[in-house]
């Protein structure tokens, strides 16, 4: 962090005037605004495509570990589309607590005017006429001194606050790696293939958790099932024919 307090006004108040401004910083909201949206529809229509196809057509085991990947999915969307609006306020935030800091500085102008005045009452001060206006001026500059330590110092807490709020974005992410689908031995999670894995709707042998099936199980049932839709197919075209 910035000492802003032993810098003097003519640096603050050029730090602050001699930058791009907010406009950056709105751009950047209005972006993140239009990804939390895009994510936001992607979830919602992601999710009604793969419950209508798990609650109807296609049902079993493999149905039920696909739908156990299909939320972890539709979370981490979900949690990424709030990620983003919050990127979009902290964004946001950070331009407002610009603004107001710039409002509140010093303008470079004011502060070299005084100095420029300074200068001219030092010059002209014979006998010591001009010292009640050197000092009046001094102080005109104190104040300006700790009203730019007192914006600058406002605005670096405003656009730390909103920084921080944003520092869990990878949560998410991480979560929904541990949640999808894994291929092999031991592995943590649902909807794994393999032997020896931990969680739901396991597929293999030796798993741990609820709703697992052996491989051979799965191998007897598909044939049922691929017999069963078979002859529902084959039901359908005698209807539609009479």
């Amino acid at each position: 962090m910035a000492n802003f307090a032993v810098l003097p006004p003519e640096i603050n108040s050029l730090l602050m005037f001699s930058r791009v401004g907010s406009a950056p910083m709105l751009d950047a909201a209005a972006a993140w605004q239009g990804l939390a949206a895009e994510l936001g529809s992607a979830s919602s229509s992601f999710w009604a495509l793969t419950s209508g196809v798990a609650g109807q057509a296609w049902q079993g085991p493999a149905s039920e570990a696909m739908a156990a990947s299909a939320r972890s999915y539709v979370g981490f969307l979900s949690a990424a589309a709030a990620q983003a609006q919050e990127a979009a306020g902290g964004a946001r935030a950070v331009a407002g607590a610009f603004e107001t800091a710039r409002a509140a500085i010093v303008h470079p102008l004011a502060v070299a005017a005084n100095r420029s005045a300074i200068v001219q009452l030092v010059r002209s001060n014979f006998l010591g006429l001009n010292a009640v206006a050197i000092m009046a001026a001094e102080g005109e500059y104190d104040q300006m001194w700790a009203t730019d330590v007192s914006a600058m110092t406002g605005y670096h807490a405003g656009a730390s606050a909103a920084a921080a709020q944003l520092l869990p974005a990878q949560n998410a992410l991480r979560d929904f790696l541990h949640s999808l689908p894994n291929l092999g031995i031991g592995n943590k999670g649902n909807a794994n293939l393999g032997n020896g894995n931990t969680g739901n709707s396991n597929l293999g042998s030796g798993n741990t958790g609820s709703g697992n099936l052996p491989i051979p199980w799965f191998r007897a049932n598909s044939t049922i099932w691929a017999s069963a839709t078979r002859v529902r197919r084959t039901s359908a075209s005698g209807t539609r024919a009479s």
